[in-house]
């Protein structure tokens, strides 16, 4: 990231930018330009390239929170941009120089906004970098637990219909097999039809399953429980993840549409200086 990267993301955010030799941004409805030297101490030109270098990490006589750990862009911070940077500037710009603030705040919902950005200080988020992969990691883990869950209740499940067919198959057993003794007589099966259809059902699920053994009702019991154990342990940080990935997934998405919508206000403005409107 160099100074005509950070320039990149003031236009991004909707403000003209003018080059040469004295750098100057206006936003949208503002008439003059406002060179970065009438910023004060620690926003000329120079300074920001010092910052972004991490050369510079604090104005002197500085004592804002946002610098307590400084706000630069270097090597360390992945070539992206220091949020807090481009926020301050902002700022500055709307406190000292009269910008017409509630043009640019229709631009976003300010409100919104703030919320993000006071989430991303919770996170220690302070690059773009930062907030993609404690996004995909929050996606990841919710959905790891998710994907447990789910696997357990499959499996519990199917314990279940095992139980339950174990269990009608030897509650009608002793009818089957005196249904057979009976050379399939068409009476005794008038009589007793409904524990026969049962029977031969779970018979052909038996055989369907290629299960070899049945097992014991103790035993699924048993696994039922375990199942339950982990179905539980997962759903421990479900909730918990759940939120958190949601909350990245609207802090991505808010930081996404505030440099969007900048860009397509100042392709906008563009368009109409081009058309003379």
């Amino acid at each position: 990231m160099d100074f005509e990267g950070f320039l990149g993301l003031m236009e991004g955010a909707g403000y003209e930018v003018s080059r040469g030799k004295h750098t100057a941004v206006r936003s949208a409805g503002q008439k003059r330009y406002i060179r970065f030297r009438s910023l004060g101490n620690g926003y000329t030109e120079a300074d920001i390239r010092d910052r972004i270098s991490g050369k510079l990490t604090m104005p002197e006589g500085k004592e804002d929170k946002n610098w307590k750990n400084g706000s630069k862009i270097g090597k360390e911070s992945g070539g992206e941009a220091h949020f807090d940077l481009l926020i301050d500037i902002q700022e500055r710009i709307r406190q000292g120089k009269g910008v017409d603030f509630a043009k640019w705040a229709k631009v976003f919902n300010l409100k919104q906004m703030s919320e993000t950005l006071l989430f991303m200080r919770e996170k220690n988020i302070t690059i773009f970098e930062d907030l993609y992969e404690k996004t995909d990691r929050a996606l990841t883990r919710f959905n790891g637990l998710n994907a447990r869950i789910k696997e357990a209740e499959s499996k519990m499940s199917e314990n279940l219909a095992l139980q339950k067919h174990i269990q009608d198959y030897a509650r009608t057993k002793g009818v089957y097999l005196a249904y057979r003794k009976s050379g399939c007589s068409k009476k005794f099966l008038e009589e007793h039809r409904a524990e026969i259809a049962v029977h031969k059902a779970v018979k052909d699920a038996f055989n369907a399953s290629g299960m070899k053994k049945i097992p014991a009702i103790r035993e699924l019991r048993e696994e039922y429980a375990r199942l339950l154990a982990k179905k539980r342990e997962a759903y421990k940080g479900y909730r918990e993840a759940g939120k958190e990935m949601r909350d990245f997934l609207k802090a991505r998405h808010n930081v996404e549409m505030f440099y969007e919508k900048g860009r397509q206000e100042k392709v906008g403005e563009r368009r109409k200086t081009k058309d003379g409107i």
